[in-house]
């Protein structure tokens, strides 16, 4: 998606042969824009190819557990047919993650209880953290509000459990931590077990499909940080002085 470039434009038609007529705001220096015209054709493409691809997801993984109910237990199918259902939920979670992406810029902020806002996150990562004997540690003021699209904010919290949850090692503690800070901002952290991240994953993280997860699809740690930086805010990360794991902390608009 382009982005926005409030300098002098002029209107020109795509030369390439695979878009005849393509309209596209080309700026002085060469770059583009998109027009807002194309932004929502191009938003709207993209949410219902998403159901388009779901619906077929569907009927392939239900085709995938009947096979699986049919066959014995262990072999060499069954570890075939495993590895299918992983790949038919990473395609799904992909497609869910690209539609969180286009809603990204519908944002409405609000005046929210960060304290409802963690408690809802926390809700969503604790059959995970169950399973993987983790603990939950919450703290903060139970009055502190935030600005910003609670919905969004939710999601962006959920993401740094969820990422918390998995990378931390079994029956550790993932500490989630609120507090009112300078210039009237909001910080909301996640601090994990995971034992740090190395300088040269850390240079990555950001990107777009880039994941050291077997079942992450690269997208989670850079839809939060477009979270924070539309709602005005940004996303903070470090590894802990000790060296046990490390800590990402989402800085928005205090009320």
């Amino acid at each position: 998606m382009g982005r926005r470039d409030h300098r002098k434009a002029v209107l020109f038609s795509c030369p390439r042969p695979c878009c005849p007529g393509c309209a596209r705001w080309k700026l002085p220096t060469g770059g583009t824009v998109m027009t807002e015209p194309l932004r929502y054709d191009l938003r709207e493409m993209v949410l219902r190819l998403a159901h388009q691809i779901r619906n077929p997801l569907a009927t392939i993984k239900s085709g995938i557990q009947l096979v699986q109910h049919l066959q014995p237990e262990g072999g060499e199918v069954q570890e075939y047919l495993d590895a299918a259902l992983v790949e038919v939920e990473r395609i799904n979670r992909t497609i869910a993650d690209m539609q969180r992406v286009i809603r990204l810029e519908s944002a409405t902020a609000v005046s929210a209880l960060v304290a409802g806002i963690v408690e809802e996150a926390t809700g969503r990562c604790a059959d995970s953290a169950h399973a993987a004997g983790i603990t939950f540690v919450s703290r903060g003021r139970p009055d502190l509000k935030v600005f910003a699209d609670r919905s969004q904010l939710v999601d962006a919290v959920a993401e740094l459990i969820h990422n918390a949850v998995e990378f931390s090692p079994q029956g550790s503690t993932v500490v989630v931590s609120w507090e009112g800070g300078a210039a009237h901002r909001v910080r909301i952290g996640v601090t994990d077990a995971c034992g740090g991240i190395p300088s040269a994953a850390a240079q990555r993280i950001f990107n777009p499909f880039h994941s050291t997860s077997t079942r992450g699809t690269g997208l989670g740690l850079n839809i939060v940080q477009r979270i924070c930086e539309l709602g005005g805010g940004r996303l903070e990360w470090g590894n802990l002085d000790d060296g046990s794991g490390c800590r990402f902390t989402i800085v928005m608009p205090g009320v």
